[in-house]
């Protein structure tokens, strides 16, 4: 989790970390919670059809080679829970973790040894996220001091 005061910084380290996956040969994906009128059904509650293509989509990342950034999915990291937690069940030498895909279905979802997620979060917003929900993560405070 990476916790910075404006989003230039998150912009900038953003564009660092794809810049050096590149160099690496490994892709990186970025999601970005939607503002848009048709994924909302109020100020910060999200239509069901939206929230399972974003969760879809990240079951698929994480079974490949992949570096995901998340940005403003605050309204989906609770379906996350044993990625986020590295709560992994390993079987044939393959991990799996469970991501909730509403209230009952919950399938077992292949990880990739490789995959990385990378959660960004504004400092605004750190008081509304979930104690639970920061203590999954190694944090780091960054500000442009830090980055020059």
């Amino acid at each position: 989790m990476l916790i910075a005061d404006s989003d230039g910084v998150i912009d900038y380290v953003e564009r660092y970390i794809n810049v050096h996956q590149q160099k690496q040969k490994t892709i990186v994906r970025t999601i970005v919670g939607s503002s848009f009128s048709g994924d909302l059904r109020s100020e910060n509650t999200y239509a069901e059809d939206y929230n399972y293509r974003v969760l879809m989509d990240i079951i698929l990342y994480a079974e490949t080679n992949i570096t995901l950034i998340m940005r403003q999915m605050g309204h989906l990291y609770d379906n996350l829970y044993d990625l986020f937690n590295q709560n992994f069940a390993i079987s044939a030498r393959k991990k799996y973790c469970r991501i909730a895909l509403g209230a009952l279905y919950h399938p077992r979802c292949l990880a990739h040894d490789d995959f990385y997620c990378v959660v960004f979060i504004h400092k605004r917003d750190l008081d509304q996220c979930d104690p639970p929900f920061l203590n999954r993560f190694e944090k780091h405070i960054i500000d442009i001091q830090a980055l020059r």
